[in-house]
């Protein structure tokens, strides 16, 4: 893995084994620039640390056996230190926190007795329970950083929506009015919560949204679980893929000259894919 090489002779102090770490400074993986993992071993003679990754999601999957980084591409982290989401208006970021507890084996811990005040509902000073995420199966929390002010950027506070009340849908007016600042979420359980998971979050907000003056009491009860959730991201990534396959049927077609109808070959193509997914 490429990064900005720095001798040991600089006196780069090296993160201990077992230490929570941040990416940067990747300029041929770019896509892993603030990603959190763990050191697993010491240096190896090639002057590398290997490093587990932890978040984000796509990281992890992509990169199964960790990655070997130059030690000045890498920054340590507090003990406790979690995976969190900065956001600023419609702006998603990633952060990390280390008011929630993590232990590299996955598990929650107690760091000052936090992650027992959260479980029986007390959070920190200035922290806000975010109910609606919680019924889908995150435990999320948001702490205000700095307060609004104009203009939100992309013109919708997406923290807002963290706040809805799961029975009326509402909240405090003057958050309609003039949303939040920035903020900072994080799960209370202590384990990581990535920008992926962020997004995903919010699609599923403003699908609730869109449904909520329809809903009967049995059908948002339906909506606000864990699994009406995971049902609806596999649907959106389903749905990504087959936008994905038809673009590239038909750029395709055009490529060999084709022109015109393609709804036709857009049409044809998707009938396809449903038929060899078994979906017919």
């Amino acid at each position: 893995m490429y990064g900005t090489h720095q001798s040991q002779a600089t006196g780069t102090r090296l993160p201990p084994v077992g230490s929570v770490v941040r990416l940067g400074g990747l300029s041929s993986v770019q896509e892993l620039n603030g990603a959190i993992g763990t050191v697993l071993g010491p240096m190896k003679d090639n002057g590398r640390l290997p490093v587990r990754l932890l978040s984000p999601p796509a990281a992890v999957a992509g990169w199964p056996g960790g990655v070997w980084a130059w030690p000045n591409n890498l920054t340590e982290l507090p003990p406790g230190t979690v995976a969190a989401v900065y956001l600023h208006g419609s702006v998603i970021l990633p952060a990390c926190t280390d008011v929630f507890a993590y232990q590299s084996n996955g598990t929650a811990q107690v760091v000052r007795g936090l992650r027992t005040a959260a479980a029986t509902g007390n959070l920190p000073a200035g922290w806000q329970r975010c109910e609606v995420a919680t019924m889908l199966g995150l435990p999320l929390a948001l702490l205000e950083l700095t307060p609004w002010s104009e203009p939100v950027p992309g013109g919708r506070s997406i923290a807002v929506y963290l706040l809805v009340d799961p029975v009326s849908a509402s909240v405090f007016v003057w958050l309609w009015v003039q949303g939040l600042g920035s903020v900072l979420v994080a799960r209370t359980d202590g384990l990581h919560f990535t920008t992926e998971e962020m997004a995903q979050l919010d699609d599923y907000n403003m699908h609730l949204m869109d449904l909520w003056s329809e809903f009967t009491d049995d059908a948002r009860r339906k909506a606000l679980t864990k699994q009406a959730f995971r049902s609806f991201v596999r649907s959106e990534a389903a749905d990504a893929t087959l936008r994905t396959e038809r673009l590239a049927a038909l750029a395709a077609y055009r490529a060999t000259g084709g022109s015109g109808c393609e709804d036709r070959v857009l049409s044809s193509h998707f009938v396809w894919t449903k038929d060899q997914r078994g979906m017919r």
